[in-house]
């Protein structure tokens, strides 16, 4: 049991530091954020929206900051997915942010939604995070196939490396 567990740890610490060794830093309207160096980046509108996407285009990761209006992250959240489109078969969960999660990346508040929606027949895990800082409104949103548990990973480093600055 303890050799497995070795292992375990050892394979999570290597694929973490080939990540960080070959991830690209990207600088925002506010932000900083990391992402694996061979996905494509477009930037649009001077860093309020970020579109990031994997070589062979089965994740998708974007970036979009708004005004909050006022909002919570809560009410932003469900706004936000009512405005996509979307309809989730599934919600797996759906939560504000405790305090320690939504400070390690510099916000004032936020929320958070798993959903799993069907798009062309295909099952897609899509995952929300709605932070809020001063009058603005980012939302990170992570887009893959189910099954994806490598890329699924990557898209936790990368929205883990998302960080608000002054």
């Amino acid at each position: 049991m303890k050799k497995l567990l070795f292992l375990a740890l050892f394979a999570f610490t290597t694929a973490a530091i080939g990540y960080a060794q070959a991830s690209a830093d990207y600088y925002g309207e506010g932000f900083r954020i990391q992402y694996p160096k061979t996905w494509k980046m477009e930037d649009k509108n001077g860093g309020q929206y970020l579109k990031i996407s994997s070589e062979a285009d089965v994740a998708l990761f974007q970036v979009e900051m708004a005004a909050a209006s006022g909002h919570t992250a809560m009410e932003l959240l469900d706004e936000w997915i009512a405005k996509s489109g979307y309809t989730p078969a599934e919600t797996r969960e759906k939560y504000a942010l405790a305090q320690k999660d939504y400070l390690m990346h510099g916000a004032e508040s936020g929320a958070k939604g798993l959903f799993t929606i069907q798009e062309g027949g295909v099952a897609l895990f899509m995952e929300y995070h709605v932070l809020l800082f001063g009058d603005n409104a980012y939302f990170l949103i992570a887009t893959t196939t189910q099954n994806a548990a490598a890329t699924i990973q990557i898209m936790e480093q990368i929205t883990s490396s998302f960080e608000l600055m002054d």
